[in-house]
């Protein structure tokens, strides 16, 4: 994660859908799940579990 803390977790996807979850270890969990998904917004939905992992 860009805040240098460790994320155990996994995702998967198939065309047009992603989620991706898991727990750092201070025990923050983090589940994303998004369907139509566009190649731009890949990115932003990795964004988002990576603000969400690292917020205090």
């Amino acid at each position: 994660m860009s805040c240098g803390v460790e994320f155990w977790g996994h995702g998967g996807s198939i065309p047009g859908f992603r989620t991706r979850g898991g727990v750092t270890s201070n025990g923050r969990a983090v589940n994303v799940t998004v369907n139509q998904l566009t190649e731009s917004g890949s990115d932003a939905m990795l964004r988002a579990v990576d603000t969400a992992a690292c917020a205090a």
